[in-house]
């Protein structure tokens, strides 16, 4: 890969269920693509968001928090 000296990369695919890990497998095999490990993961809590919303959420700087005050 360009501008990966070792010519390795990491792709990360989304799909429905373990049932399709196979095939994946073997496309990627059959494209000419050395797979040196699988990895299954959950999705997180934002995987599932941006899956349901369409959308990603983008934040600028540091987050910051005002302090809770109770009263005037």
């Amino acid at each position: 890969m360009a501008g990966d000296p070792t010519g390795k990369a990491r792709l990360r695919v989304v799909i429905s269920g373990p049932d399709e890990v196979p095939e994946l497998i073997k496309s990627l095999i059959d494209s000419g693509t050395k797979v040196l490990s699988v990895k299954m993961e959950e999705p997180s809590l934002y995987d599932v968001f941006a899956q349901l919303t369409g959308s990603q959420v983008q934040m600028e700087g540091p987050v910051q928090r005002r302090p809770f005050r109770r009263g005037p």
